[in-house]
């Protein structure tokens, strides 16, 4: 099935909320779960120094993003 330019096949993963929707080929399912807890990880992370009080200065400093 097409919509727009978007394939999208049996198996793979659609996922869709009030901000859009993402489909997600089959083959990549992996690599885009452990991607996603990598980044879940670091937010645990960032929200930990926020809430220690860190600046976002001191954040960016130790790696993290926003």
């Amino acid at each position: 099935m097409k919509i727009g330019s978007c394939w999208i096949r049996p198996g793979d993963i659609v996922i869709g909320d009030i901000d859009g929707v993402i489909v997600v080929p089959r083959r990549l399912a992996v690599a885009v779960l452990e991607r996603a807890e990598e980044i879940l990880r670091n937010e645990k992370t960032i929200f930990g120094w926020v809430a220690d009080g860190e600046s976002v200065q001191a954040i960016a400093e130790k790696g993290g993003y926003f």
